[in-house]
């Protein structure tokens, strides 16, 4: 590309315009050819049975899922005494949903061309499941692995990891969701956990 041919600093400035432009554009290369890599070596797995398996897989981080399952999880809490946890999840849960709304409305991107294997609304970038599944399953291994230390509740923690990945592939994979929508998603929700694990922190110090 031009700009390669410019001085190292002047990537971005030689003129401003162009430069701006240029330097946009090729980052704009470097997405798609990631995302069209990617979705080529997700296809390798297509089959009618991985279709199912998808299928199934992604239904974990959909909205009723969170639902179903946030409600579950923290009337388990409560009845445990951890009635914090219990409400930082819900919080937590909340907050990641309404921050993805937003951001998929700053970035307005579409979804993937092509034959979705399911119902998908809405716009892509980034991916809400990704999102909101690290988040909400994040926070649980964050719970298991705070609590009972021993060999099945690090064993659980690591199948829910895994979990987590496999539903950021199952949205790659049914053609809802480019890689780097996943990966935003990921990156994003990995954030707000954090941040929320923090505060988590913070108040039971604070109430001991």
């Amino acid at each position: 590309l031009v700009f390669y041919a410019n001085s190292e600093h002047n990537m971005f400035s030689v003129d401003l315009k162009g430069g701006t432009y240029m330097s946009l554009d090729f980052l704009m290369e470097r997405i798609l050819f990631f995302d069209t890599f990617t979705k080529s070596l997700v296809v390798k797995l297509s089959s009618p049975v991985m279709d199912h398996i998808f299928k199934f897989i992604t239904s974990f981080g959909s909205g009723w899922a969170f639902v179903i399952l946030g409600t579950i999880i923290s009337l388990l809490l409560i009845v445990n005494k951890k009635s914090i946890a219990a409400a930082f999840l819900v919080i937590c849960l909340f907050t990641s949903w309404r921050l993805m709304l937003v951001l998929k409305l700053l970035f307005a991107r579409a979804r993937p061309v092509g034959e979705h294997l399911v119902i998908a609304k809405g716009l892509s970038f980034p991916s809400g499941h990704a999102m909101l599944s690290i988040v909400f399953y994040g926070f649980l291994i964050y719970i298991i692995t705070t609590g009972k230390q021993d060999r099945w509740s690090r064993v659980l923690a690591v199948l829910i990891g895994i979990f987590i990945f496999l539903i950021g592939l199952s949205r790659i994979y049914l053609n809802v969701h480019y890689a780097t929508d996943v990966i935003a998603g990921f990156l994003f929700g990995a954030i707000v956990l954090l941040v929320f694990i923090k505060i988590y922190k913070w108040v039971k110090s604070q109430l001991v």
